[in-house]
């Protein structure tokens, strides 16, 4: 059994070097504290048991050695990256990904704007079920931090469309809003609401001592803000009992804050320059990746 926290890209490489397959879970919240099951247990060997930590990585190679389970989680949610390495060429995916990113970056020098948005998966993956009812997980998520998600009445769209299809309007362009106050903000899909929402709840406080430092502008939020009768909420099918005992452990959702438009406006302009950061940083090693498949700097390792 080869199983390792992941202490530096030293150690990474030397389990790719002795490895034909294994699979890799990174832990990104904390058992006891977001969520109550979901032990990682063995069938055999030592350790039998994996608690979960944020920040921790276990490696297992993907084989008979390494049977396993993982407990159900009863309270809360588990979050995880998962990711299943192997180096058959039968399942070599690089030329495929060296392909897409070569065309990210040719775009990228083109002059595409805004191409570090996020794009939205197949809506299955956002649905979430334990049977007959289920949720869907952004529309639930925005909820839980007092917001919904609406459109323009003007936009163009099919009442037919609406009814039979209610999710596919989340990978259109959105606007949330906050009981009877509208932003005027449209974002191309409800993922990348999402992720501004998420940003600001993170950055609440900084944002607001900002505000404070520097003074809050009034008039921002009256120009910042639509008329609830110029837009339609975009309602979708909840199990709202289920959605509260699965989300209801975020740590974001149980803090009291309180909420200023201006901060949030503020949060929006701080988030695209973080995600700008980001995805200039990898570009930067898109050449790195077509040379060496990996996305650091080959040279630190040696």
């Amino acid at each position: 059994m080869i199983i390792d926290h992941i202490l530096s890209k030293e150690i990474l490489r030397y389990n790719l070097l002795l490895l034909d397959v294994f699979s890799r879970v990174c832990y990104l919240n904390n058992h006891e504290k977001d969520f109550r099951g979901g032990l990682f247990r063995f069938k055999d060997g030592q350790p039998s048991s994996v608690i979960p930590i944020a920040g921790d990585v276990l490696i297992y190679t993907a084989d008979d050695r390494n049977i396993h389970a993982v407990d159900e989680v009863v309270d809360g949610e588990r979050l995880t990256l998962t990711l299943w390495f192997t180096r058959n060429p039968a399942h070599d995916e690089d030329s495929k990904l060296t392909s897409f990113l070569s065309r990210w970056l040719l775009e990228h020098e083109r002059g595409k704007t805004n191409s570090f948005l996020p794009l939205p998966g197949s809506d299955n993956m956002y649905w979430f079920s334990d049977g007959k009812l289920g949720f869907e997980i952004r529309c639930a998520r925005a909820q839980n931090l007092g917001f919904k998600f609406y459109r323009l009445k003007h936009q163009e769209f099919c009442d037919a469309d609406l009814e039979d299809d209610p999710l596919e309007q989340l990978s259109k362009p959105v606007r949330i809003g906050r009981s009877d106050e509208i932003f005027d903000m449209e974002f191309v899909n409800s993922l990348h609401a999402l992720q501004v929402l998420l940003f600001y709840h993170l950055k609440a406080h900084e944002l607001m001592a900002s505000r404070e430092k520097n003074g809050c502008e009034k008039e921002s939020t009256k120009l910042a803000l639509l008329d609830a009768k110029d837009v339609f909420e975009l309602k979708l099918p909840c199990d709202h009992q289920l959605a509260e005992r699965i989300l209801c452990c975020l740590p974001y959702v149980a803090v009291t804050w309180h909420f200023c438009w201006d901060d949030f406006v503020l949060a929006v302009s701080k988030w695209e320059e973080y995600m700008s950061s980001l995805h200039e940083e990898l570009l930067m090693l898109i050449p790195q990746w077509v040379d060496h498949q990996t996305i650091f700097n080959v040279g630190t390792l040696e």
